[in-house]
């Protein structure tokens, strides 16, 4: 049984633990949301990055839907799980991307934001591939009475697409290995601080970044 899969049966045995944990998906979809958002200029808006927000937002709801089908109070902020990269691991990646592009690629700051969208969504729907479903896995052998298989067939056509649309991009293709390898380092950071959430849940201390 690999880390993650330790963690996520740990979390869906836990009542207090599973609740924070879809809360911080919540958060994460939520932060998804926002970001395709902001590319959104007015006049201007494809039906394609439309579409891909508001479906990144009702993610976010049925996330929280399913957490309050767990009964208790909803968490707080700082009792997401896995903080303090938990609750920034979007704007940290995004971050690292933008970076990248400028200096490899010299994308200039016009067209910076949307090579950046692709890039850094790609490889969180590769993450989200790998996640949701042993999630989903977990939850039906646990007997849990919510599914994320709506979820997941919307992440499968979101990956689809953008694969598309960057070998669309000159250059861009090029890029997917290290933007692949850095979110892996970035995922590994973050299964450590869940970790430590999982072991000390009764505490809100969490490890610096």
């Amino acid at each position: 049984m690999n880390t993650l899969e330790h963690l996520l049966r740990k979390i869906v045995a836990s009542e207090v633990l599973h609740q924070r944990w879809l809360e911080t998906l919540s958060h994460l979809e939520h932060c998804g949301a926002r970001k395709i958002h902001r590319l959104q200029v007015p006049g201007r808006v494809p039906l394609a990055l439309l579409q891909h927000a508001a479906e990144e937002a009702r993610h976010a709801l049925l996330f929280k839907l399913f957490s309050g089908k767990l009964g208790g109070a909803a968490p707080q902020a700082s009792q997401l799980l896995g903080l303090p990269l938990g609750k920034r691991y979007l704007d940290v990646l995004d971050l690292w991307v933008s970076r990248q592009l400028r200096h490899h690629l010299r994308v200039n700051k016009e067209h910076c934001p949307h090579a950046c969208y692709l890039l850094t969504t790609l490889v969180i729907e590769k993450r989200a591939e790998q996640l949701y479903p042993l999630y989903e896995q977990i939850l039906q052998e646990s007997g849990a009475s919510f599914s994320l298989q709506e979820i997941i067939r919307e992440e499968t056509q979101h990956l689809k697409l953008i694969n598309r649309q960057i070998a669309a991009v000159p250059g861009l293709q090029a890029m997917v290995g290290a933007a692949l390898d850095y979110e892996e380092t970035l995922f590994q950071r973050w299964l450590v601080q869940l970790g430590y959430c999982c072991a000390n849940s009764s505490s809100l201390i969490h490890p610096t970044l």
